[in-house]
């Protein structure tokens, strides 16, 4: 039997994916705001700046809702308004930085995804070294199925069992259970009147009485008798490593 195990990987992750996606979250968000500088913000910042249609125009009034004077202004559109060239190729940058963008969202989901994948073959879980064996005999028992399972490893590996879990079919079991704890539930609701009990009322802690012995009896059965197994059984190996019993 060959259960493939995820291999080639630099990292492990014992944390789980949760806590590296959001160091890597950071990093690329710092990724994203210098794509958007280096693209078209210092182009627009520069160009702001530099030709400074705002401060420099001789006409422009100090209390002008386009000139109104001041350091944080002096960065902004309206230092270029005046100049078609510039606007269009700011435009032109704009709309380029919001395409990388796109497409960087692309690349950081196929990453996460990665990461996440990796993160989860890393982590070492109970659910790692458990496997699942259908078609099971039902008569079978747990030496044979140590000794049908040393077998398939081969001589030369060692098997290190942990557990061998049998599961049964317990639907029976747990509606007699149930049904058990209503009529006791039933049958203590009256018996917590505190008047005396009627004909009537003594009648059905009766009934009550003869069912409960009833399931007590079918109960005792089924575990007296065994409980049905179920045809599969789980296989817990002391680690992961070991659930690779059948080579490569």
């Amino acid at each position: 039997m060959k259960i493939p195990l995820c291999a080639g990987l630099d990292a492990i992750y014992h944390l789980g994916s949760g806590h590296v996606l959001y160091f890597r979250f950071v990093k690329y968000a710092v990724g994203i705001l210098i794509l958007m500088l280096v693209v078209g913000g210092f182009y627009n910042l520069g160009t702001n700046v530099a030709q400074g249609d705002c401060s420099s125009s001789e006409e422009a009034n100090e209390e002008s809702v386009y000139c109104v004077k001041g350091y944080i202004l002096s960065f902004t559109l309206q230092n270029k308004r005046d100049n078609p060239g510039m606007l269009s190729t700011q435009l032109i940058l704009n709309l380029t930085t919001v395409v990388l963008i796109m497409l960087f969202f692309h690349y950081l989901r196929y990453q996460f995804r990665k990461m996440k994948h990796a993160a989860d073959c890393e982590t070492v879980k109970p659910s790692d070294y458990t496997v699942e064996v259908q078609r099971i005999p039902i008569k079978a028992t747990n030496e044979e199925i140590f000794q049908w399972v040393a077998g398939i490893a081969g001589k030369d590996q060692k098997v290190e069992i942990e557990r061998i879990l049998r599961p049964y079919l317990i639907n029976e079991y747990v509606n007699l259970v149930f049904n058990r704890s209503n009529l006791e539930a039933q049958k203590q609701g009256i018996m917590k009147i505190e008047r005396k009990k009627t004909l009537q009322e003594e009648k059905q802690v009766q009934k009550i009485d003869e069912k409960l012995e009833k399931i007590t009896e079918k109960i005792h059965d089924l575990k007296e008798n065994d409980l049905t197994k179920c045809p599969f059984i789980y296989i817990t190996f002391k680690t992961s490593e070991r659930k690779r019993f059948g080579g490569d």
